[in-house]
C-alpha cells in the first residue's frame, strides 16, 4: 500500500475498521499519523480503545490504577495491504503493535 499514490482524506480513514488478512477485526482507526507537510503521507494508524484513552489523556491514569503500563496500539502504514470501503486490511502475518514514543 505505501507505494500506491492514492489520495485519501482523514475523514475516510478515521473510524474505519482495521482487520487482519484473515478478516479478524482488531479495532477502528482513532488517529492517523502523517509526515510533516507540505506533501503529507500516512505513516501509521492509532487503533482501538487504548488509542481513545491516550487521546483523552486517560491511558496513563488507567495504567497507574492497574499497576501496569498500557501502550496504545498502532499499525504502520507499511503493514497495510489495502483500504476499501472504510476497511483497512493488514498484510498477512501483520498485527497491531504497541506504539513507541518515536512513532507518535
Amino acid at each position: 500500500m505505501p507505494d500506491a499514490r492514492t489520495t485519501l482524506t482523514l475523514e475516510e480513514l478515521v473510524g474505519s475498521k482495521v482487520v487482519t488478512a484473515e478478516g479478524r477485526q482488531v479495532g477502528r482507526v482513532i488517529e492517523v499519523q502523517v509526515t510533516p507537510g507540505p506533501e503529507y503521507r500516512v505513516i501509521g494508524l492509532d487503533v482501538g480503545l487504548s488509542a481513545w484513552l491516550e487521546r483523552l489523556h486517560l491511558l496513563g491514569r488507567l495504567g497507574a490504577l492497574r499497576g501496569t503500563a498500557i501502550k496504545p496500539r498502532m499499525a504502520s502504514w507499511d503493514d497495510v495491504e489495502r483500504y476499501e470501503r472504510f476497511t483497512v486490511t493488514l498484510k498477512p502475518g501483520r498485527e497491531l503493535r504497541p506504539a513507541s514514543p518515536t512513532s507518535r
